[in-house]
């Protein structure tokens, strides 16, 4: 096997890996540009985010693997199959969304609980109770947010494999 077969028999992986590579590239890099982790660490009380792109992170290895090993025989007979072994990841995409949401209902409660735990017949708590649902606001957008942004990374990056899947098996 010369060199242009090894590449033409790995393209997808490549292009997989290359797009993963930019994806990854500009996700961290602005988490970092912007100090990112530690406002996450320091707004999201439930740490909700750090769960949802850490499962991020899990998902994208798992779809680097299902294209680095997808069965080369075959194609028609592999469509269907290959195309059953992403609904799982789907369904771990979706639920970033779920996620996210979870994240937006503890913090609005959070922020709404906050109420409650100032005496508001002294206008100096009034400061407090703002603090304390601005906390849960932060809590709330900052999961939604999270839980969006790590949702369409990882879907493109399905929608990317399962358009190579159904290209292979139509040639």
């Amino acid at each position: 096997m010369n060199l242009f077969e090894l590449r033409k028999d790995h393209k997808q992986t490549i292009l997989w890996f290359v797009f993963m590579t930019f994806q990854t590239v500009v996700f961290l890099g602005t988490m970092q540009l912007f100090d990112g982790y530690r406002i996450i660490w320091n707004i999201d009380q439930t740490k909700l985010s750090f769960l949802i792109i850490i499962l991020y992170f899990i998902g994208s290895l798992y779809m680097g693997w299902r294209v680095c090993h997808k069965e080369k025989d075959d194609a028609t007979k592999q469509e269907k199959k290959d195309h059953s072994r992403t609904d799982g990841i789907w369904f771990i995409a979706d639920n970033f969304l779920s996620l996210g949401m979870l994240g937006t209902v503890v913090g609005f409660i959070i922020m709404l609980t906050s109420v409650y735990a100032v005496d508001l017949s002294n206008t100096a708590n009034y400061s407090i109770l703002i603090t304390n649902m601005l906390s849960g606001m932060g809590t709330a957008l900052i999961t939604t947010l999270t839980g969006l942004i790590c949702s369409m990374m990882l879907k493109h990056q399905i929608v990317y494999y399962e358009g190579h899947i159904y290209n292979d098996a139509s040639q």
